[in-house]
């Protein structure tokens, strides 16, 4: 460039110039040094600025990929909700709805762009919907309930939640609706438990009302006809109806002791069963001749008592707790004894095609009003109010013997009519049954005759001692007491011919486990029966475990202690 420049000038200055080139050569050698360095700085800045950009705009792109994917994001979020997503203008056409609106709804796509958001919610009926829109242009957002009407008419409730924007010059709202159905559900099961909760507690205290009643009436009368037997001017007649009155209701207070204990037992489910082998036309017969000859205390000399069973039967053997077994139809003999002023009561059982045995009690009593079958068994429940007569009772019996026939793993209902009576049907799991239906027969209470027989009673008391052994009399066996369970053993030891024993549990000493469990090691086959004043299922548990053979509770009960005596006897 510089020799390009000279020749230049010297065509100019020719030989003029000449003399003074050295120096101008210098001159713009410099300026020429300078621009270059000037332009090397301007090239340098342009790459350094260059490079920054490009480096912002790559900035630039990973933000845009990161904010087109987190919107990608929020919208297949939206779009997947579980919960209804809606927008909607001032004039309630929806504009935009989400996935599950279409799948849960059961709406067709081209469908619901036709729709209104009144045609979906309860809520939003057009004369509602002008007024909440200016709701929500005031407040901005509103929480409140709907229903929601899905394509093939099924209810949804919902919690919704709306908001209002204006976007682009456009009012919009913003609706959530969120299915509440399983939270109305544990709501309804709420109320349902606390209407439950309140019943129960209104029932417990009628129930505690009416128990101070039941408790003090039998209470009052044993006081009062004891008191009345210390009247020196009583006929032999009038003694014994005394007697009877204390007797009588002394069992109506054990019958009361005795539910409410079972009643614990079942709800905590600790009562516990004691399956035997019984013949089922000889329990059966003792439950009949028992009532047959208490059935005066119920004052229905008008009534006739009756049992059904059959011949065929007469042989047949049935697994079951036979306590249990008699509390059933006990419970359900009462009952008909309660409300039968008139007619016949008859218990006994027959046999069907599909069930086997079915067991019943039927009556010609007041019945049971329509309004109060549905309660039948219900705990604390009486069906015998009127204004015209008030019936003795708990409320417990049809509930205690509904769980104990459930418990052996059967099953009752009923049949009843008002002002005609009531059929009680039960039935219990019976094996190897294949009989026909034959006459049904009433089999006549015998007399016991042990003559020949010994019978040891284990008892500490002495009026529990005289009582066993008043019940004994007439049968004519003979009778050896023995006060603790050492003294048991040692008349045992020296007297092997005694036949039975009954062993109280509670003695001093030694009490009648440890008592029965060395007695069973002389011989493992003597009869042995428990007699206690504790009746919980423990307690019998704990008697089988020691080696007795059968259990009877305290006060003991005449007839059944005898056929008690009399099953062991006859192995």
């Amino acid at each position: 460039m510089v020799s390009i420049i000279n020749i230049f000038l010297g065509l100019l200055l020719k030989d003029e110039i000449m003399h003074i080139a050295p120096v101008f050569n210098d001159i713009f050698f410099m300026l020429t040094l300078i621009l270059l360095v000037v332009s090397a700085i301007f090239l340098y800045f342009l790459i350094i600025k260059s490079c920054k950009l490009k480096k912002i705009k790559n900035e630039i792109r990973v933000i845009e990929d990161k904010y087109l994917e987190e919107l990608s994001l929020t919208q297949y979020s939206i779009d997947h909700a579980a919960d209804f997503i809606f927008w909607v203008n001032r004039y309630g056409e929806i504009i935009y709805f989400n996935n599950s609106v279409i799948d849960r709804l059961k709406y067709p796509f081209e469908n619901i762009n036709s729709l209104k958001i009144n045609d979906i919610f309860q809520e939003f009926k057009p004369e509602k919907w002008k007024e909440l829109w200016q709701r929500l242009k005031d407040s901005g957002s509103c929480v409140f309930n709907s229903i929601i009407t899905a394509q093939d008419e099924m209810q949804i409730p919902v919690e919704i939640y709306t908001n209002y924007y204006i976007y682009e010059g456009v009012e919009l709202s913003f609706i959530f609706a969120k299915d509440i159905s399983a939270l109305k559900m544990v709501e309804e099961k709420l109320i349902e438990e606390k209407n439950k909760s309140q019943k129960s507690e209104l029932l417990k205290s009628a129930f505690l009302a009416n128990i101070s009643h039941e408790i003090r009436t039998p209470m009052t009368a044993i006081i009062g006809f004891s008191d009345l037997l210390t009247d020196p001017d009583l006929t032999t007649d009038q003694k014994k109806e005394i007697i009877n009155q204390v007797k009588t209701n002394g069992e109506a207070l054990l019958g009361l002791l005795d539910d409410i204990i079972d009643l614990s037992l079942l709800e905590t489910n600790d009562l516990k069963l004691n399956i035997g082998q019984y013949n089922l036309n000889q329990i059966l017969t003792s439950i009949y001749n028992f009532f047959n000859e208490h059935k005066k205390n119920y004052s229905t000399e008008n009534v006739k008592f009756r049992l059904k069973i059959y011949d065929k039967l007469n042989s047949v053997i049935i697994l079951t707790d036979a306590g249990r077994f008699r509390q059933i139809f006990s419970s359900l003999i009462k009952n008909a004894f309660k409300f039968t002023s008139h007619g016949f009561i008859e218990f006994g059982y027959n046999i069907t095609q599909d069930k086997g045995l079915v067991f019943f009690v039927r009556d010609t009593g007041i019945g049971i009003a329509m309004n109060k079958q549905k309660d039948v068994f219900n705990i604390f429940t009486k069906l015998g109010d009127n204004i015209d007569k008030l019936y003795q009772g708990t409320g417990l019996g049809l509930a205690v013997t509904k769980k104990i026939i459930e418990l052996i793993g059967g099953s009752i209902w009923f049949e009843s009519e008002p002002q005609k009576g009531s059929l009680f049907s039960f039935s219990i799991p019976v094996e190897n049954l294949n009989i026909s239906i034959e006459n049904s027969t009433i089999i006549p209470k015998n007399e016991k005759n042990w003559d020949n027989k010994k019978i040891l009673i284990v008892e500490d008391l002495d009026y529990n001692f005289e009582l066993i052994e008043a019940a004994l009399q007439k049968t004519k066996a003979k009778v050896i007491r023995a006060k603790d369970g050492k003294e048991a053993i040692e008349i045992y030891r020296k007297n092997e011919s005694i036949d039975v024993i009954l062993m109280d549990i509670r003695m001093p000493v030694m009490n009648g486990y440890d008592a029965t469990r060395e007695i069973k090691k002389m011989n493992c086959n003597i009869p042995i029966i428990a007699q206690t004043a504790y009746a919980f299922g423990e307690e019998k548990e704990l008697c089988y475990r020691a080696g007795c053979d059968d259990f009877i509770s305290k006060p003991i009960d005449k007839k059944l202690l005898l056929d008690l005596i009399e099953k062991h006897l006859s192995y």
